[in-house]
Parts: structure tokens; sequence; C-alpha cells
């Protein structure tokens, strides 16, 4: 790590692993604040699958199924739309 943010300087003080010099971004541990923008944006949809099941075909998550729930209830019912956020 190699951040001028006092923030991260102190929590590398601090001893937390990840703002230790030399250590590597894990992109899973992106997951999480991923499955949340995917509520706004569908297309961070194949990023999720990609870093937590890239077996999966349409809802990694349940999250992501929640996101699907919301966006239905507040009017996205165009099926197209969803469907293309994901394929």
């Amino acid at each position: 790590m190699n951040s001028k943010v006092a923030f991260d300087r102190k929590r590398a003080e601090a001893g937390d692993k990840h703002y230790q010099a030399g250590s590597a971004f894990e992109p899973k541990s992106a997951v999480p604040a991923l499955e949340r923008a995917g509520m706004f944006d569908p297309t961070v949809l194949k990023l999720v699958i990609s870093l937590s099941q890239p077996d999966a075909k349409r809802y990694p998550t349940w999250q992501a199924v929640l996101n699907e729930a919301r966006r239905w209830n507040l009017g996205g019912r165009d099926p197209e739309v969803r469907r293309s956020s994901v394929e």
C-alpha cells in the first residue's frame, strides 16, 4: 500500500492487515459494495458474477436477487432491460 491518505496510514499503523505496505488488493473483497451498486446499475452484475460465482447464470448472490426484486417493484418490469444487464 502506498496511500497518501492519513486515514489509510493510521489503519496501517494500527496493524490492519489490509493497509500494510505491500498488501495486494483482493478483488473479491469488493463484492459487497458492487452488489449494492448493482441496485442502481444492473451492468455491475457481470462483475459480481465473475468475482463471486463464475458459474452463476443470473443471480450470483442473494443481494443480486433482492436488487432485481426491488427494480421490478420500482417499475423496471421491462424484461429486455433486465435481460440485457446480465447477458
